[in-house]
């Protein structure tokens, strides 16, 4: 049902809803921000200037080694900081 624009109100406190209740945006303006933004982020790029060379990365490769998921099946580990990183799970993990 739409509201009507005229007589009684049907809310006790006597206000209406608008028909369009929702956000008006402004879109002249939120494209005029854009604009800026995009702008701002070619200058930055250009006075960037200088690139690092991407870092090469080794290609993924099979395990050597088996996994052995049967010994832990239905068992828990409880890991905290002084747990040997070969039960915490980072065997092979490279640290940074």
């Amino acid at each position: 049902m739409a509201h009507s624009s005229g007589g009684g109100s049907s809310s006790s406190s006597g206000m209406q809803r608008p028909d369009d209740h929702r956000r008006k945006w402004d879109r002249d303006e939120f494209e005029k921000i854009a604009i800026k933004r995009i702008e701002a982020e070619i200058e930055a790029a250009e006075n960037e200037g200088y690139k690092a060379p991407a870092v090469k990365r080794d290609f993924l490769r099979q395990r050597d080694y088996r996994v052995d998921l049967d010994s832990k099946l239905g068992k828990s580990i409880v890991i905290t900081k002084t747990t040997p990183q070969s039960q915490s799970g980072e065997i092979g993990r490279a640290h940074v």
